[in-house]
């Protein structure tokens, strides 16, 4: 299991209570503690914490695996369809979006609205 050190204002962060409290905690169950070169305190997480800490993050996470979940989904699709491409996929899965107009990209009003469609306007 690899190690984690927190400062004591991380670990009061995952336990969800303040930085003394935290010192009590890490004092009671006798954890490392070293000074960094930044001059911080940091504690070695015990196997309970670094549990914890590792659901903390699996919770924040989500996004990231609902895109890894699609993008297996695509690649499944895409087998099973026999595409080469990603003409098949919504835009979303792509991160591409249909082409838009120079008029629906920025409508103009006045003498500009000529240049938008392509036209061109000399004074």
């Amino acid at each position: 299991m690899p190690q984690i050190w927190m400062t004591y204002h991380e670990i009061a962060t995952l336990l969800d209570c303040d930085i003394e409290q935290a010192q009590l905690e890490v004092a009671r169950r006798l954890l490392d503690r070293r000074k960094s070169r930044d001059g911080r305190t940091r504690v070695k997480l015990d196997q309970v914490w670094t549990a914890r800490f590792y659901t903390s993050i699996g919770a924040s996470n989500q996004d990231l695996d609902r895109a890894i979940d699609d993008l297996k989904i695509a690649h499944a699709e895409m087998k099973r369809d026999g595409a080469t491409s990603q003409e098949k996929l919504p835009a979303r899965l792509t991160g591409r979006h249909p082409r838009l107009s120079a008029n629906e990209l920025s409508p103009k009003k006045g003498r500009h609205a000529a240049a938008a469609t392509n036209n061109v306007i000399f004074e």
